[in-house]
């Protein structure tokens, strides 16, 4: 038995061309379609904020962290130069100036001339050479040495000019130490210096899209007033990070100077900070 649904029972004895018919007759379908479209719309909806949710979680993954192992690097930095230094004074005192030649000098004692055996050096043999008690060879200028309590020279004041205290700490005030009896800080200590760096640093896009990661290590000196100037790449991984790294340098507030001798003075410090993506 064909089925017969309502809207043919109440258009059987009506004009079905009218349009009344199929509207009714198209009713069904044109209501799925638009519960269809109404549940896809609202879908969307409830699930948009999940979606961007997930991106945006995608790029976080993408920003960069700045991790700083400064005060680790910063003390083998420091043994380094102390065992430098060291080794440096130690070969300094191992050096020995040439010695002098000298010509030994005989006292004129009378004796019978057949028992004189000591020979007697000429004006021309003696020039440019010290008189001694023993004949030594050696180089022209160099130190005298001899084995008499009596000093014979030229005449000549070799005395140096005496350097005060004063000197010494004017002196150190414009030389620029690698290395100070205490070294400059950051304000607040390596804890704020991590801080600072952290928040101050952007990975440049372009290490980004090329996937550069590595360590930059940067030189400067802070002066005696504690101002930081020259700054300069020691060690670069390219890709923008370089330039990174020395302007968030350049943004630091001054550091507490170096001291020597109990004088502020400017002092080479080195900050190694790494770029590394996650």
């Amino acid at each position: 038995m064909a089925k017969v649904d309502l809207t043919d029972i109440v258009f059987a004895l009506k004009n079905k061309e009218y349009g009344a018919y199929v509207l009714r007759k198209l009713y069904g379908k044109f209501l799925s379609i638009s519960l269809i479209i109404t549940a896809l719309f609202f879908s969307t909806a409830i699930s948009m904020p999940m979606i961007l949710k997930a991106i945006q979680s995608g790029e976080v993954n993408q920003k960069q962290t700045v991790t700083m192992d400064v005060k680790a690097q910063l003390q083998a930095m420091k043994k380094q130069k102390e065992k430098e230094k060291r080794e440096t004074v130690f070969k300094e005192q191992e050096k020995k100036a040439p010695e002098r030649a000298s010509v030994k000098f005989t006292p004129p004692v009378i004796k019978p001339d057949d028992q004189v055996k000591e020979e007697v050096q000429t004006v021309e043999e003696l020039q440019n050479k010290n008189v001694g008690t023993v004949t030594r060879q050696g180089v022209e200028g160099g130190d005298v040495r001899g084995d008499a309590d009596v000093e014979f020279t030229d005449g000549l004041d070799d005395k140096k000019p005496e350097v005060t205290k004063e000197d010494v700490n004017k002196q150190a005030k414009e030389e620029v130490f690698t290395f100070a009896e205490e070294m400059p800080s950051f304000p607040g200590g390596d804890g704020a210096l991590y801080g600072f760096l952290a928040q101050n640093i952007q990975y440049p896009e372009i290490a980004k899209r090329a996937g550069v990661e590595g360590q930059v290590i940067v030189t400067f000196t802070v002066s005696k007033t504690g101002q930081i100037s020259a700054p300069r790449v020691a060690r670069g991984i390219g890709g923008g990070c370089d330039e990174e790294a020395l302007r968030v340098v350049m943004m630091m507030p001054r550091w507490n100077p170096g001291k020597q001798n109990g004088q502020p003075v400017n002092v080479q410090v080195t900050v190694p900070i790494r770029f590394q993506l996650q």
